[in-house]
């Protein structure tokens, strides 16, 4: 286990299973294989998490999160993130704050922020696949909350009944045009074309 300072801290690890505290401050942290836990802690944080199931926090801040291949685990914590899952079947929960989440290659579980920021959430044809299913839990379409499509769109919006402990929300299933499902658990206000946007991101 490394802690480090409250200063901005570069950081860079080697293959092993690393725990990184990296305490406040921008910090840059690049891990590489190994199953790692990384608690990026207060500051604007930049993290890259190498191949291995990684537990990523970014703490308090505006952090740009990226995990690489594998069943990995990413909190954004609060603040505006940027959180990329990569391959893997991959767990993405922006906390509170206006994110971006994209989940990459898998079946990913992604869960909005239960605030008023706008949260979307990022597919692309070359990142989805026609037998898989992506889940996002507290999608907001009240709060504008946004599905972002690049290079594939939908072909099927579905009522479906997941979730029935809640009366006031809705579960929505999304069809795209490859195949590609994602399921909304606990959509409040309904989900409608409104909610999608168009566009291509790097």
């Amino acid at each position: 286990m490394a802690t480090y300072t409250n200063a901005a801290d570069e950081i860079i690890t080697g293959n092993g299973n690393d725990v990184i505290y990296a305490l406040g401050g921008d910090d840059y942290i690049e891990t590489n294989g190994g199953a790692d836990t990384i608690y990026g802690g207060a500051g604007h944080d930049y993290i890259l998490s190498g191949a291995g199931a990684d537990v990523v926090d970014g703490g308090a801040g505006n952090d740009y999160i990226e995990a690489g291949a594998g069943n990995d685990k990413v909190y954004g914590g609060a603040g505006n993130d940027d959180l990329y899952g990569g391959a893997g079947r991959d767990t993405l929960d922006g906390g509170t704050g206006a994110d971006n989440i994209i989940g990459g290659r898998g079946d990913d579980v992604m869960t909005a922020g239960n605030d008023s920021a706008v949260d979307r959430f990022y597919f692309s044809n070359s990142d989805t696949s026609p037998t898989g299913r992506d889940v996002i839990y507290g999608f907001d379409a009240q709060n504008e909350d946004k599905i972002v499509l690049n290079n594939v769109w939908i072909t099927e919006i579905n009522n479906v009944d997941v979730d029935m402990g809640n009366p006031f929300t809705n579960d929505t299933l999304l069809v795209l045009s490859n195949g590609q499902e994602i399921l909304l658990v606990d959509v409040a206000y309904g989900f409608n074309g409104a909610d999608v946007e168009y566009g291509s991101w790097a």
